[in-house]
């Protein structure tokens, strides 16, 4: 009897599959079995009915996919998250549609959404390239950079040889300060494809930072007959110490410089690159007058606020006047080591030599991830209501409790000290404002001081076409102003904190002398082996000029 129930039933359930009424013969399958659990036909047919099931379901959802990718190209990506999040209703199993839900969730700025579609995505199809790639996107985005290398790793591993991908984690190792690592990935993929313009690009934006300039210009050379903003290309090749392009590359730079159809927003960035060129064909006067030029241009695309920028450097400099340090409870592990210094004093060379030793990590724009300070940092402080309510905002927190170094850098105070790494370093010409927060935040904190010739330095700044939108960048009067504003807020600080004053000069002249001083400013030696400066340059003749042109003659 009990066997004529079990052929009756499957029977049945068959009857129902070939009708089409897939969820009554999966309900009878599933009561088979809970009355006899050992029945191999029934596990076989309900496991057969399952994968036709979801066969269907993919196969229905094809269609469905390729729109929603067509959308995505044409940027029409909320339509794209709604549809998805509605298709997932009844397509939990698609690990396609939990990724093209999380790609439109990511480009709405919806990253915790995102992350979580790319989660469920790697769950259900673990080995997925594209889930993999974009879910350390994320991490990459949200500077969680060692979980966003983790992941690229794993997608390589997934499709080895990826170029993409390895560009992408190029790019996060060199956020991360990972220079080595971080070239090794772009050149990798330059050894299979010697044209790849992303690969070209990031490996010669990061020789030029590690002022490597002969690769450097060979590889935006190689990039020039292949990119589709020339102009682009040219600024970085152009934008180099004198004597590192030869002649016959002036010439041929000029002339591809003449061919570029320019467009009005873009003249003065044209006229920055016709003033490199002068430079590198010696005739300084011209390229002084063309510098000239190029910042009038910017200027005019620029409306900022001369007397806004005058009240908050008066307003900053009575805060500081006022502040005393706050004393702090705890005593750091990991020192914080930040470099200060206006724009073009040297911060970034003195920081890489510094990490040419094992007990140095490099930290990148410590204020922008401490969390306590980020709507100061986002605040545009022009009166005292403003500085009452940024106060209030800090007034909100215990500063009696120490900043923990994982709200702030890349790596946490236990992985640093387990690599024998004990001391970060950190530059940003913008650390002077939060200069009193930091000291009261982070433990063990300490300020390395830059000073630089000021002509010297207002003569390297005003031949830098900066893509912020700085009055004080291209005009030479509020330039000079921001270098006074910044010397006085040292002077103002120094005293308060843990810190030492370096001359640049003497930097470049005995560079282990200066290591010297900060290894006794932080209490440690730091080792640091043949002390390379690079191909540093000043711009003598230049600065000449500009003292002439717009510095006040000494009486």
């Amino acid at each position: 009897m009990a066997k004529l129930t079990i052929e009756q039933t499957l029977l049945k359930a068959r009857s129902l599959v070939r009708k089409g009424e897939i969820s009554a013969a999966r309900q009878l399958y599933e009561t088979l079995l809970t009355r006899f659990p050992k029945n191999m036909r029934a596990r076989r047919e309900l496991a057969a009915l399952v994968d036709r099931n979801r066969s269907a379901s993919r196969a229905s959802l094809i269609p469905h996919l390729k729109r929603m990718a067509r959308q995505l190209n044409r940027d029409e990506v909320k339509a794209v998250e709604e549809d998805a999040a509605s298709l997932l209703e009844k397509h939990l199993e698609s690990a396609e549609l939990w990724n093209i839900y999380g790609a439109a969730s990511a480009r709405v700025g919806n990253l915790e959404q995102a992350e979580h579609a790319f989660r469920e995505s790697i769950n259900l199809q673990p080995n997925q390239e594209d889930a993999l790639g974009n879910l350390a996107s994320i991490y990459a985005e949200k500077n969680e950079l060692d979980a966003a290398i983790d992941y690229y790793q794993r997608a390589i591993s997934a499709t080895p040889g990826s170029p993409n991908l390895l560009v992408r984690m190029g790019v996060v190792l060199k956020k991360r300060g990972d220079f080595d690592a971080a070239q090794r990935c772009f050149e990798q993929v330059l050894s299979r494809n010697p044209n790849n313009t992303s690969a070209l690009l990031f490996l010669g934006t990061l020789l030029k930072l590690r002022q490597n300039y002969v690769e450097a210009v060979s590889c935006f050379s190689r990039l020039m007959p292949v990119a589709t903003d020339k102009l682009y290309v040219l600024k970085n090749i152009t934008d180099v110490p004198v004597g590192y392009l030869s002649p016959n590359l002036v010439r041929e730079l000029q002339e591809s410089l003449d061919r570029v159809v320019v467009a009005d927003d873009d003249r003065g960035d044209w006229m920055f690159v016709q003033a490199h060129l002068d430079r590198h064909k010696r005739d300084v006067h011209k390229a002084f007058d063309g510098y000239c030029t190029a910042n009038e241009e910017k200027l005019k695309t620029i409306k900022d606020d001369l007397a806004r920028q005058r009240n908050k450097r008066d307003i900053q400099l009575k805060l500081l006047r006022q502040w005393t340090p706050t004393p702090l409870t705890k005593r750091a592990e990991v020192q914080v080591l930040i470099i200060l210094g206006p724009s073009r004093s040297g911060k970034t060379t003195l920081e890489t030599m510094l990490q040419g030793s094992p007990l140095v990590a490099s930290a990148y724009e410590v204020w922008r991830r401490a969390g306590r300070l980020t709507e100061m940092a986002n605040m545009h402080i022009s009166t005292w209501q403003g500085v009452e309510k940024a106060g209030a905002l800090l007034s909100r927190q215990d500063l009696r409790e120490a900043l923990k170094l994982d709200e702030v850098f890349y790596k946490n105070e236990d992985m640093l000290i387990a690599e024998g790494t004990p001391i970060l370093t950190a530059t940003s010409p913008g650390f002077i404002n939060h200069i009193s927060n930091l000291v009261d935040l982070l433990p063990g904190v300490c300020f390395c001081y830059l000073k630089r010739d000021p002509v010297e330095v207002a003569a390297q700044i005003f031949a830098t076409n900066y893509g912020q939108r700085n009055t004080y960048s291209y005009d030479p009067d509020t330039l000079l102003n921001y270098l006074d504003w910044y010397e006085e807020m040292w002077a103002t600080i120094s005293g308060k904190v843990r810190g030492i004053t370096l001359k640049f000069e003497d930097v470049l002249t005995d560079p282990q002398q200066a290591i010297g001083q900060i290894e006794a400013l932080l209490g440690r030696e730091l080792k640091v082996q043949d002390v390379s400066i690079g191909g540093f340059r000043g711009a003598s003749s230049l600065s000449e000029l500009f003292a002439q042109r717009f510095a006040p003659q000494p009486v």
